[in-house]
């Protein structure tokens, strides 16, 4: 589980970042569910944008997660059931992780 940065940025910022990471979660599962070739380039923008405000902000799991399937969606132009396969396992796993720090922040409050 990532440490929770509160000190540095405070509940309500994290919040915002964990509403905003949710919406980009839900855009990605989109994406994968409608496995449409076309919609490749706009998965890997939301994604790189997570990956981006998850560093910013020091969740470094997501932040990992998501550098993690960029490197496996990086030359890839097109969808396959395996391709689908992979990216629906990655996005269950940064549901898991979104939820488990959600959990953590809650805590803290």
């Amino acid at each position: 589980m990532t440490q929770m940065p509160t000190d540095f940025f405070g509940t309500e910022m994290l919040e915002e970042f964990y509403d905003r990471a949710r919406a980009v979660l839900t855009a990605l599962e989109d994406y994968a569910a409608r496995a449409d070739d076309a919609d490749l380039p706009a998965l890997l923008r939301d994604l790189h944008s997570l990956k981006g405000n998850a560093g910013a902000f020091g969740v470094s799991d997501i932040e990992r997660l998501c550098h993690r399937l960029e490197g496996e969606l990086a030359d890839k132009r097109a969808w396959t059931a395996a391709l689908k396969t992979q990216v629906d396992v990655y996005l269950a796993h940064l549901n898991v992780l979104l939820e488990q720090d959600l959990g953590s922040l809650q805590s803290v409050r």
